[in-house]
């Protein structure tokens, strides 16, 4: 299982460390589509697609304004910082989401 997970992450990001001059970008897109397929497979994944699709969107936009706020000297400073951005507020949403619908759900339980 591990081998599996561990291939379909290394598709995708050919693209990522190479960047977008990698001549098989499109394997890397493809690669990328297959694992949000498998991924969409699982009922638990279809679940929890709004909190993550919110947090995703969420994430986005602080990677977008933590890449532009600075100019680096190196490329790779502000894609790490965009990085983190994205990770902790996406985290931070996803939290939020979680704790406000098992609110609604014990509310409307009761």
């Amino acid at each position: 299982m591990l081998r599996r997970g561990l291939v379909l992450f290394l598709v995708p990001a050919l693209a990522v460390r190479y960047g977008t001059g990698f001549a098989h970008l499109h394997v890397a897109a493809a690669g990328g589509l297959f694992i949000v397929g498998a991924a969409l497979w699982q009922e638990q994944v279809r679940r929890a697609l709004l909190p993550l699709a919110l947090g995703a969107t969420a994430g986005l936009g602080a990677a977008y304004l933590a890449l532009h706020a600075v100019a680096d000297t190196y490329p790779e400073s502000g894609l790490l910082r965009a990085m983190v951005a994205f990770l902790a507020v996406a985290a931070l949403v996803c939290a939020f989401v979680d704790r406000w619908t098992a609110t609604s759900r014990r509310t409307s339980a009761a």
